[in-house]
């Protein structure tokens, strides 16, 4: 069975201590998937269990070792103590599927797991002995990355997928209401039919997201190449503001990041290239190239 180690360390006066130590059963897949709070520690994990086969010589008998095959797969979370002991626990979640993100806020946690459709579980964590599912609900596809938006709204960027067979397919944004736990809702979905791959995806610092200025924004890809698209939520919708193009004349995807002061928005390039642009027209007003100090 897989196992993740835990060590809790604290700092006083230059130096580290080691204070404690546990273990869990699973695997931890994000820092997103771990939360501490009122000194407790909450953790969302994919727990994947293996059948041992001995494998011994056909003349000697002797035994060379063992082959591995997985057995079961489901996911878990577990809320431990301040010395890393488990003090609550569900386990046996969704048979055969893993945890594709998590957020936690205060006492409740949400996590979606992934086969074939996207079951969004939000949990009850104000008994840290005895948390329980509040509420699941099924979409097509999955959320990569979860994200607080507003009171009450529970923002996904991820994939849609074949609901038979689980095949990814096109990037697409969700909205869910989850003012009440028990009975979530999907209450919006946009299809970026143009793009199958985003750092967004992976990388959660590739996401540029302020609900109070209602921006969404990350990179993009997809056949025609590499943009940047910023979003707001307006009236239950998706609205796509601007869509950039940020590949570069090489057709060589670089790394950008995205963010704004005022009206003016900014994409900064990772070989030191720097443009402004009008938010509300996208108009290019400035670029700027920064150049390395020698040395």
């Amino acid at each position: 069975q897989d196992r993740t180690a835990l060590l809790k360390f604290f700092y006083r006066k230059g130096r580290f201590y080691a204070q404690a130590q546990g273990e869990i059963p699973g695997r931890v897949e994000d820092r997103f998937s771990m939360d501490e709070y009122g000194g407790n520690l909450r953790l969302a994990v994919t727990v994947q269990e293996y059948e041992a086969k001995e494998i011994k010589d056909d003349r000697t008998m002797e035994r060379l070792g063992f082959d591995y095959t997985q057995k079961a797969q489901t996911n878990a979370l577990y809320v431990l103590d301040a010395s890393l002991k488990i003090k609550g626990k569900i386990e046996g979640l969704a048979e055969n599927e893993n945890i594709r993100s998590a957020r936690f806020l205060g006492d409740r946690g949400y996590f979606v797991t992934f086969r074939q459709t996207d079951p969004l579980f939000a949990v009850d964590l104000s008994n840290p002995e005895e948390p329980r599912i509040l509420g699941e609900l099924k979409v097509s596809g999955f959320s990569e990355y979860l994200h607080f938006y507003e009171e009450d709204l529970l923002l996904g960027i991820g994939m849609e997928a074949d609901e038979q067979t689980g095949e990814e397919q096109r990037m697409k944004l969700s909205m869910f209401d989850i003012s009440d736990p028990a009975g979530m809702k999907a209450i919006s979905r946009f299809s970026l039919k143009e793009y199958n791959y985003s750092e967004a995806l992976w990388d959660h610092r590739a996401v540029l997201i302020d609900p109070a200025e209602n921006i969404i924004g990350f990179p993009a890809g997809g056949r025609s190449g590499q943009e940047y698209v910023l979003f707001s939520y307006k009236d239950g919708t998706f609205v796509q503001e601007l869509k950039i193009d940020t590949q570069s004349k090489d057709g060589v995807n670089v790394k950008v990041r995205g963010t704004f002061i005022g009206e003016v928005f900014y994409l900064l390039f990772e070989n030191g290239t720097v443009r402004a642009y009008d938010r509300q027209t996208g108009e290019l007003l400035e670029e700027l190239r920064l150049e390395k100090e020698n040395g």
